[in-house]
């Protein structure tokens, strides 16, 4: 891809707990294509299957390594193991960045000092930045890379996700507790609104987050605040809103939104709201686990041979259907969670599943030429197979005859060619004399004796 792009990354694990196996898809956003899929065992995690995410978002950084240099931002869920293992990898790319650009300057200084040495007195294009007025002409040296690293973003849809689940969990009366349900769509509701609005500005994020407690006490002006000094909602407020007046209460939803204080006092949340953007989201990823599950259920368990193998077909899949148009003559009607209201929605093309057609012809095309290389002679005369391996080569041979009309015309002519070599060796003719010998000694496997008819087309 010639432009940079944006990487977003998740996984799904074969059961809810105590997975054995995990797959972590890497998606990139721009062309909505798989760029890779790691499949992990829990036996390669010290048997934790809590160590199986990190160790696939590992796998995957590595296998896009060749291309990061074109990746701005990776987007991931809230998972400090998955934070930990970017922030390592972004460090040791950056670490060999720095050796190779020293390797090269290094490298490069030499060559100067050659060609200064063999001629003297000329001004040559490049001299030492350091000792004179000539500088190096900009972006004209080798020993400038593009960088590796890029920058790490949360999904917002995953982040606020927690964010209900916590509160949703909080220990307080049953009175509280049923206040304070009612407002949960609304402060999730006022996250994405303060993502939608500052944009990208952290503190003013923050600010807004967390004043959703002095809001639900009904005070909506914030003077110590530097960007949100006020609540955005005009109008007068309806008189009969629950507002919640137990200073408990607030106190709780305002840990849970600012997380534990650390050594400055600040929320431990608040370093999250650097890697916030309301446009970059995993729900690519989302997607590909439900179809991930229709070929890997985890009511059921699998191999990790058959696991991998459907895993591949799933990227195959995707990947084959992933920019199909949209039907305007196809719609669906439904409500969703939040919208209650009926609603109609253009859909893309049905699925293709061609590619299953090309693979089985590319499977049995490859079968038939590994066949059509190896002649019945060279089978005899190197004495490689006993009767029964050998009596097994020729059924497949006839069954290799028998499809040969639905082959390409080269290799149909090979086995034509073959089979009209094999008739005309006479070593190999029932005519000849004995049966042949595979082992040319006491206590070998004897070779069967053909006829014409075994070489017909």
């Amino acid at each position: 891809h010639d432009e940079n792009v944006s990487v977003a990354g998740d996984a799904k694990h074969d059961s809810p707990r105590d997975a054995k196996q995990a797959m972590y898809s890497m998606v990139c956003l721009d062309t909505n294509k798989i760029l890779t899929m790691q499949v992990v065992h829990n036996s390669e995690c010290d048997n934790s299957s809590a160590k199986l995410e990190a160790e696939g978002c590992r796998r995957a950084l590595e296998a896009i390594a060749p291309v990061a240099e074109h990746v701005d931002h990776f987007v991931t869920d809230q998972n400090s193991a998955i934070i930990g293992v970017v922030r390592r990898w972004n460090e040791e790319q950056t670490k060999r960045e720095k050796a190779k650009k020293a390797r090269a300057w290094k490298a490069f200084k030499a060559s100067q000092r050659k060609s200064t040495s063999q001629k003297k007195k000329t001004h040559t294009a490049y001299k030492d930045p350091y000792k004179s007025k000539f500088k190096p002409a900009k972006n004209t040296h080798n020993f400038i890379f593009r960088s590796k690293t890029f920058l790490h973003k949360l999904c917002c849809w995953h982040y606020a996700s927690n964010m209900k689940k916590k509160v949703g969990r909080m220990e307080l009366e049953q009175s509280e507790k049923f206040v304070l349900k009612k407002w949960i769509k609304s402060i999730i509701n006022h996250f994405y609104h303060s993502l939608k609005v500052y944009k990208g500005k952290a503190d003013a994020i923050w600010e807004s987050v967390t004043s959703i407690p002095a809001h639900i006490n009904n005070q909506h002006v914030f003077p110590k605040n530097t960007h949100h000094k006020e609540c955005g909602h005009e109008g007068p407020l309806d008189p009969d809103t629950p507002w919640i007046r137990n200073l408990s209460t607030l106190g709780s939803l305002d840990l849970v939104l600012r997380g534990q204080p650390d050594k400055d006092g600040v929320g431990a949340n608040k370093k999250f709201y650097n890697m916030l953007d309301q446009n970059l989201s995993t729900s690519v990823c989302e997607v590909i686990n439900a179809l991930h599950i229709r070929w890997l259920p985890k009511s059921k368990y699998f191999s990790m041979q058959t696991y991998t193998a459907k895993t591949y077909a799933t990227a195959i899949h995707w990947n084959h259907n992933a920019n199909n148009p949209e039907v305007l003559d196809r719609l669906t009607v439904g409500r969703s969670k939040y919208h209650p209201e009926l609603r109609a929605k253009i859909v893309k093309a049905c699925a293709d599943y061609s590619w299953r057609t090309d693979i089985m012809k590319e499977m049995v095309t490859s079968f038939v030429e590994d066949w059509a290389v190896t002649p019945i002679s060279n089978v005899v005369t190197e004495r490689i197979m006993d009767a029964d391996k050998l009596a097994l080569y020729e059924s497949l041979q006839e069954r290799t005859r028998d499809i040969s009309g639905l082959l390409p015309l080269d290799v149909r002519t090979t086995l034509e060619a073959e089979a009209e070599v094999m008739e005309s060796s006479p070593s190999l003719s029932p005519a000849s004399g004995p049966t042949q010998s595979l082992g040319g000694g006491q206590g070998q496997h004897q070779g069967p004796v053909w006829s014409d008819d075994d070489f017909d087309d």
